[in-house]
């Protein structure tokens, strides 16, 4: 069968999914959130190659794998979907429209083949987060602990991601973000949270969390490695991503 092979989606989607596992109760519906979210993220791979989308050859070759790939892993996320939306509390299911809705806008970026524009990266990332969203909440977590997880992780990835095309956009020589542009995702990316947590939008620890991500982010813009150095620039981030839910986790599981 077909996987994706964006390997940082699978942190984009895993680290927001954990923590609301880890800050919130293990229950049933929580568990067949997280599983479909899994598995709707496994079947997108086989589904552009039947849509085209990783070329002639790919559509060709791959065309049987590709079919068992969305049979089994779209199966999949329809079944525990279903069981999620059964099992849990009415007001919860109405938050299982926000990845929805996500997930339709980004269904519309990779059908107009922009899904790998820095616009098309930010929002599979923004999408990924957002299914913490009922994850959280179907644990027993507060809506303001669960806004809080989804918020962090998406401000936090969208800086990361801005941040590292700004870095390798003069290296491709390729159109992409600026470190300017990068600069100002990043201020909008701390403050953001700030800005929820006076509202009362968010819980508290929300604040801090983002920060990790956030440094790392503008440490590379002020003093961009080289190119060689990008798979430490990774795991620097996913060690920053790790910081960020461990302090999500410790704050949220006081709140709840």
């Amino acid at each position: 069968m077909l996987i994706p092979k964006e390997h940082g989606a699978y942190g984009q989607l895993a680290f927001p999914l954990v923590t609301a596992l880890a800050a919130g109760r293990l229950t049933v519906p929580a568990l067949a959130v997280a599983v479909a979210a899994l598995c709707a993220f496994l079947a997108h791979e086989g589904l552009l190659v039947l849509l085209g989308q990783r070329g002639p050859r790919a559509a060709r070759d791959e065309r049987r794998r590709a079919r068992r790939s969305v049979r089994v892993f779209g199966g999949g996320a329809a079944i525990f979907g279903l069981g999620a939306v059964a099992s849990m509390a009415p007001p919860i299911r109405v938050v299982l429209l926000v990845p929805l809705a996500l997930a339709g806008g980004l269904g519309a970026m990779v059908a107009a083949h922009r899904e790998r524009t820095t616009a098309g990266e930010v929002l599979a990332a923004v999408t990924l987060s957002s299914a913490s969203i009922p994850a959280a909440m179907a644990g027993g977590l507060p809506a303001d602990a669960a806004w809080a997880i989804a918020v962090v992780f998406a401000a936090a990835f969208s800086a990361a991601t801005v941040s590292v095309r700004a870095i390798i956009t003069p290296i491709a020589r390729t159109g992409g973000p600026t470190r300017t542009t990068a600069a100002a995702v990043i201020a909008a990316a701390t403050v953001l949270p700030m800005a929820l947590r006076r509202t009362g939008a968010i819980a508290p620890g929300a604040v801090a969390a983002v920060l990790p991500v956030c440094v790392v982010a503008t440490m590379l813009i002020v003093r961009p490695p080289p190119i060689r150095r990008l798979r430490t620039v990774g795991w620097t981030l996913v060690a920053a991503t790790a910081l960020t839910a461990l302090i999500l986790i410790v704050a949220l599981r006081r709140v709840g």
